[in-house]
């Protein structure tokens, strides 16, 4: 759980470096919309006593299995997605990316 934990925090960390260095304030805003999710779910996840991570270890090895299975892929499609969206031009990246 502290290396998820760990990694983790280095996503949330390089996705804050990456709206602050390489997006407007109003592309920033959008990514803070889809990833405001994942930043309360990871603090939650990471926190000693939350139920979350109560619940977590309770299904651990059930969903460490799970994840090595699907991890490849999901990623894959993530890192595709981002990749296209980051190539269009201004006027297209939100209409895009909220398609």
């Amino acid at each position: 759980m502290k290396r998820q934990c760990e990694y983790m925090n280095e996503s949330m960390s390089c996705l804050e470096n990456y709206g602050q260095f390489c997006l407007t304030p109003r592309q920033s805003s959008i990514v803070g919309l889809f990833a405001g999710d994942f930043v309360a779910t990871a603090k939650e996840f990471c926190s000693q006593g939350t139920d979350l991570r109560a619940k977590y270890m309770q299904h651990a090895a059930c969903l460490r299995r799970v994840q090595r299975e699907r991890q490849r892929e999901c990623v894959s499609d993530y890192q595709v997605a981002f990749e296209s969206i980051h190539k269009l031009n201004q006027s297209m990246k939100v209409s895009t990316a909220c398609w």
